[in-house]
C-alpha cells in the first residue's frame, strides 16, 4: 500500500489530478520510527515480527516528549510496552522517519491521499478536512467528536482518547500520505508506547455510532471520508 501511494503521488505530481486510496489493514502492524529502533534488538523477536534493520542511532530524549520520567524510564516502558505489543502478535516494522510509533489494524480506515496543493495551503486542507469529518460524525451519533489542528495535537479526538490520527508530507507540489480512523477493533494495540505524539492517551473507536449497523463499518466510513475530503478540497481552493 506504501508503494501505491508513491505510485499515485507521482502520477498525481504529472497530471495534477487529485487521488485518495482507502483500504483497511489486513493484521495488525506497529511501525517505529528512528527514535524506537534500538528497542527491537532487546524485544523478543517470534516469528510474527517482521523487522527491517536500519543504521540508526539509539532513541534519543527530548523535553518535547512532554512527559516528566528520565530517559531510561522511557526506555524500559517502551521496551516493556514493545515486548507486549509483539506477544498479542502485532508484526513490528521500522520506518525511516522520526518520533515514535504508528498503529495500522483491522477495523481501521486508512486514507493515503495524493493532493496537488501548495506546502502554504496544507494546513488549511488537513483543518477543513476534520472539521468536515467531525460534522459528519456528529450527524452519525458521535456528538463528542472534536478536531484539533496543533502539534502533536492533530486529529479527531474523543475526550481524552485519540479518534484519527494524521501524518502528511509535502513533496513536489503534492500532499501525500494520509490520515487513520480508527472505526472498529482491538483498542489494546501499542499501549505504552508513544503512539502519534502522546503517551498512552488511548484510542477511541465509533462502535457505538450507527457505523456499527453496517454490514462492513469499514466500507461505510469510507463514503464519509470521502465526502469530507472532497469538500475540503473545494474549500482550500475557494480558500487560496
Amino acid at each position: 500500500m506504501v508503494a501505491a501511494n508513491q505510485v499515485h503521488a507521482q502520477r498525481c505530481g504529472h497530471d495534477g489530478v487529485p487521488r485518495v486510496l482507502f483500504f483497511e489493514p489486513a493484521a495488525p502492524v506497529l511501525s517505529l520510527g528512528r527514535r524506537l529502533h534500538g528497542l527491537v534488538a532487546e524485544a523478543p523477536s517470534p516469528p510474527c515480527a517482521t523487522t527491517y534493520p536500519r543504521a540508526s542511532a539509539a532513541p534519543a530524549w527530548s523535553a518535547a516528549a512532554g512527559a516528566a520520567e528520565a530517559p531510561d524510564d522511557h526506555r524500559n516502558r517502551d521496551r516493556d510496552s514493545l515486548a507486549e505489543a509483539i506477544a498479542r502478535g502485532l508484526q513490528v516494522r521500522l520506518d525511516d522517519r522520526g518520533g515514535g510509533a504508528t498503529l495500522h489494524q483491522p477495523g481501521q480506515l486508512v486514507a493515503f491521499v495524493a493532493w496537488p496543493m501548495s506546502r502554504e495551503a496544507v494546513p488549511a486542507f488537513v483543518d477543513a478536512t476534520l472539521r468536515n469529518l467531525a460534522l459528519a460524525l456528529h450527524d452519525l451519533g458521535a456528538m463528542d467528536v472534536t478536531a484539533k489542528v496543533e502539534g502533536g495535537d492533530t486529529g479527531l479526538w474523543r475526550g481524552e482518547r485519540k479518534l484519527l490520527s494524521a501524518g502528511l508530507r509535502h513533496v513536489g507540489g503534492v500532499v501525500r500520505h494520509g490520515f487513520a480512523l480508527q472505526i472498529c477493533g482491538d483498542l489494546g494495540h501499542g499501549r505504552g508506547l508513544l503512539l502519534c505524539g502522546r503517551r498512552s492517551q488511548g484510542f477511541a473507536d465509533l462502535a457505538d455510532t450507527v457505523l456499527s449497523l453496517a454490514p462492513k463499518p469499514v466500507l461505510a466510513a469510507t463514503t464519509v471520508f470521502a465526502a469530507a475530503l472532497a469538500t475540503a478540497s473545494l474549500n482550500t481552493r475557494a480558500g487560496a
